[in-house]
């Protein structure tokens, strides 16, 4: 059972990732690794809201999507020390010169386009496959401390304090003038900068 989870909010390019790959990595927190869209927006896609925002109230929960959402943040989440393995693969993934050709020969202009995009998907799908075996191999004894970073969270506060009434949560600012610069420059790589299509 998930108990105390810790929640990181921000605007995007704030931070908050740097935040969560340090905590991912903590051996006492556990995480699913990466952001949670597909499991909450199963229920609650901004499409449901006819694509006006991605916020959520608590009223906005239901019973169907606490249980799901709970079950499946339990089911893919691992410890600390797992995302650290991971984390030290995907280094030196980056630092090799054949993967490195393999991203740039497959880049496109648009967001998901190429090989570039299907490669982190691919290797995704594989450690969520990991993850789903370890549990069942090892599964958690007693209660876990989940950590969660998603940038839309900033959008669904009460939400998540619905779903996990015993969160911690930890707001990151940046200076306004660094974090604007930082969007603006993510928003000229949309192969790195995701939105909805």
């Amino acid at each position: 059972m998930i108990r105390s989870p810790v929640i990181v909010i921000g605007c995007p390019r704030s931070g908050t990732t740097l935040l969560f790959n340090i905590l991912s990595e903590t051996p006492a927190l556990w995480s699913i690794g990466y952001e949670s869209k597909t499991i909450i927006e199963r229920y609650h896609a901004p499409a449901v809201k006819g694509w006006e925002s991605g916020a959520l109230d608590a009223s906005d929960l239901t019973a169907e999507s606490r249980a799901w959402m709970l079950h499946e943040f339990q089911r893919q989440a691992a410890p600390g020390t797992f995302w650290r393995s991971v984390n030290q693969f995907r280094g030196g993934l980056r630092d090799n010169s054949l993967y490195r050709r393999i991203r740039r020969r497959g880049r496109g202009d648009a967001a998901g386009s190429g090989v570039s995009s299907a490669l982190p998907q691919a290797g995704l799908d594989a450690i969520r496959h990991a993850v789903t075996l370890r549990n069942r191999v090892a599964p958690p004894r007693g209660d876990i401390c989940l950590v969660e970073k998603t940038p839309e969270n900033c959008l669904r506060l009460p939400f998540f304090l619905a779903l996990f009434p015993d969160a911690r949560i930890i707001y990151l600012t940046r200076d306004g003038r660094s974090n604007i610069s930082s969007l603006m420059e993510g928003w000229l790589e949309p192969h790195t900068f995701p939105g909805y299509d």
